[in-house]
């Protein structure tokens, strides 16, 4: 049975066409999705969240799949993604998250990272959740994937500043001084989410299984959806609708199609 409480009252995938899509993005176009500076998804340090999402990819590459973070003299902000970020940090493959105040590779920054698990550029499908207690401490985050807390390796350093930001919000990039994205995702994207609260294993194992419904309507169980994003290449669509009731939505750019997504058993 598919559980629904995922999404805000408003929130509904209509149309044959709208169901079970997914973005292509081409790292080499540096393709991405812009949200825009929304201060509903600008998390302060000491602030719970969530961040979800469904992915494929083959690429062994450092590739962000969603954050609002840029790159500057000090970076601050916040991403999740797969790949090696720096010497002390992250792997092939492996997923990974930064939360930072003036980010440099020894200071400023706590994170973690799945390294001690398998690699999931397998060109496979997999869902990937990251929650965050607010305790400033790489202690306080958690990886799920495919709905299964996985060992998630804290590391990084400390931060007493604010992580807050005027970066825009990206899906499958960030905001880069010397162009339009850096870091860009390689493969295909589908139903990003944010939440302002740590998700508990049972609502991690919720919106999992929501993946397949034809119906989005959510009957408010789990709460404190900040955004909701499942692409559609309905004709004429031209953003990719937040189908929270927050209504901020997309842009996409440079590369990035759309794709029909088989359903996960």
């Amino acid at each position: 049975m598919i559980d629904r409480h995922f999404l805000g009252p408003a929130a509904r995938a209509r149309s044959d066409a709208a169901k079970l899509q997914a973005m292509r993005l081409d790292s080499a176009a540096l393709a991405n999705v812009s949200i825009g500076n929304v201060p509903a998804l600008d998390f302060e340090r000491t602030d719970p969240f969530s961040i979800a999402a469904w992915f494929r990819t083959k690429d062994s590459s450092m590739q962000i799949i969603a954050g609002k973070s840029k790159t500057s003299l000090t970076d601050t902000g916040y991403f999740m993604a797969l790949g090696q970020y720096n010497p002390s940090f992250g792997a092939a493959g492996k997923l990974g998250f930064v939360l930072s105040d003036a980010y440099t590779d020894t200071s400023h920054w706590i994170g973690a990272d799945t390294s001690a698990g398998p690699a999931l550029n397998d060109n496979f499908w997999h869902h990937a959740v990251l929650t965050y207690d607010g305790s400033v401490s790489a202690s306080g985050f958690q990886f799920f994937v495919d709905a299964v807390a996985v060992t998630t390796t804290a590391t990084g350093y400390s931060i007493t500043g604010t992580t807050k930001n005027t970066a825009a919000f990206m899906i499958g990039g960030r905001i880069s001084l010397a162009g339009p994205a850096q870091l860009t995702f390689n493969g295909d994207l589908a139903d990003v989410a944010v939440y302002s609260k740590a998700l508990s294993a049972a609502e991690v194992s919720a919106i999992h299984s929501v993946v397949n419904a034809p119906d989005l309507t959510d009957f408010g169980a789990i709460g404190n959806l900040r955004a909701f994003w499942r692409p559609s290449f309905r004709a004429g669509r031209t953003t990719i609708a937040d189908l929270s009731s927050s209504g901020n939505d997309g842009t996409p750019t440079r590369g990035v199609s759309f794709i029909r997504r088989t359903p996960v058993k």
